[in-house]
């Protein structure tokens, strides 16, 4: 599809993507990168976040009012949920070039958008030069050797019948490509066990992911900037 007829789809569809009250998994990896970035940034530290391709820009609530949060995205209709302070919202230009953002960024968080793009790589050392160097990209991506997802391919089943994923990786390919763009692994994880177990029980589906952690729905992995 070219950019127009995309552009017209996604903002047709942010219209109803997310009920911040209902979906527990994608409140859950919010979280967590949140808990992540603390972990990692102290909470009154003065950085900038670059949210790529934001969708509904939801995980703006997640984050300490003052980090500076930039949401990237295709259209501009779809941010009901987002918080008003510390925020900035910017716009691909045609063709998914990026704009001029006028900064370098601290953080920049990718979350459930690399499954997406048909050439990582190429995002991925476009967005390297909008990156502090040593400061770090966060990113999150169904895993490819999810049990469920090798049952499948074992009865040869689709993997992923919506035709919205172009990729999907395991955790030694995502880190070849990010390797070759020059970035450096800092932390990988391994999150969620079942869509249906987290939904009934949390604690069971904790317990299963760190039994079978590398057969887990999602990868977090972490990347420096080397240069």
């Amino acid at each position: 599809m070219d950019y127009d007829t995309i552009k017209a789809k996604y903002e047709n569809e942010y219209s109803w993507l997310y009920d911040r009250g209902k979906d527990k998994i994608r409140n859950y990896k919010f979280d967590y990168i949140k808990n992540y970035l603390l972990n990692y940034i102290d909470k009154e530290a003065d950085i900038d976040i670059l949210d790529y391709w934001a969708w509904d820009g939801v995980f703006s609530l997640f984050l300490p009012v003052n980090y500076r949060y930039h949401y990237l995205d295709i259209a501009t209709s779809q941010y009901k949920n987002i918080r008003k302070e510390n925020s900035t919202l910017h716009i691909f230009k045609d063709n998914y070039t990026l704009p001029d953002f006028g900064k370098k960024f601290d953080v920049i968080v990718m979350s459930e958008i690399i499954e997406h793009l048909p050439d990582v790589y190429s995002v991925i050392s476009t967005l390297k030069q909008q990156l502090k160097p040593g400061w770090r990209i966060v990113v999150t991506t169904p895993n490819a050797f999810y049990w469920m997802n090798v049952i499948k391919g074992f009865f040869w089943r689709y993997i992923d019948p919506s035709k919205q994923h172009v990729n999907l990786y395991d955790y030694s390919t995502l880190n070849n490509i990010f390797e070759l763009a020059w970035y450096s692994l800092a932390d990988k994880r391994f999150l969620i066990f079942s869509y249906l177990v987290f939904n009934k029980c949390k604690r069971i589906d904790s317990l299963l992911s760190r039994l079978f952690k590398y057969s887990n729905l999602n990868l977090f992995l972490v990347f420096e900037n080397k240069i």
